[in-house]
């Protein structure tokens, strides 16, 4: 069981991460023609699967470089390792309602990300 000073550190780390983890998605997806307005904010599921389906479009037609899928794949591991690591720490009995919510934060942004990087890349 981890103290509530080891849950933050490991917070901080994480939330550094998933930043990281989102720098590199937003610009991979703002640098494919088409998403220079990407900005990761989806007013409903229906944008997001039109994006998804366009974006594979996209892919199948050779539009998007290798280099970018590589990218894509690359930020859809480093989000699936944060889920890892959130799922983690939700199970730790010292949670306090801040770090719950921190935790609900990293989550759902993550999560966001992940599905539509599920929908496009391999």
């Amino acid at each position: 069981m981890a103290t509530r000073e080891e849950i933050s550190d490991r917070l901080k780390e994480l939330e550094a991460k998933l930043e990281v983890a989102q720098d590199l998605f937003g610009t991979v997806i703002r640098s494919i023609d088409g998403f220079s307005d990407f900005t990761g904010e989806f007013k409903a599921e229906v944008d997001k699967e039109k994006m998804a389906a366009t974006l594979r479009e996209k892919l199948k037609t050779g539009q998007i470089s290798k280099e970018k899928v590589d990218n894509m794949v690359k930020a859809k591991s480093e989000h699936v390792g944060i889920m890892r690591e959130v799922e983690v720490l939700q199970t730790e009995a010292s949670l306090t309602s801040v770090q719950k919510g921190r935790l609900a934060n990293l989550h759902a942004t993550a999560e966001t990300a992940l599905s539509l990087l599920h929908k496009v890349t391999p």
